[in-house]
């Protein structure tokens, strides 16, 4: 039988990987539900896709909490 070794670093950053993917679905699902003014979500919805390097969608959910805070007349420090 032959047996493959794939590097622990790149197993941890594999799992790491899957783990924030999960994280991702999850937020998704919670945010269905959630109020239309919800920011929080949104914000950590951008973090990790920022950390899976998917920028484009981190700059979507950026642009919502943007949009949100404007609505609501909230201020940006």
């Amino acid at each position: 039988m032959v047996s493959y070794s794939v590097p622990r670093c790149t197993n941890d950053r594999l799992h790491h990987s899957l783990s924030t993917r999960d994280a991702v679905e999850c937020l998704k699902r919670a945010l269905l539900g959630a109020d239309p003014r919800e920011i929080t979500i949104n914000l950590k919805l951008a973090k990790l896709h920022e950390e899976l390097e998917e920028h484009t969608e981190a700059v979507a959910y950026h642009q919502r909490v943007v949009e949100t805070c404007r609505a609501e007349g909230a201020l940006f420090h």
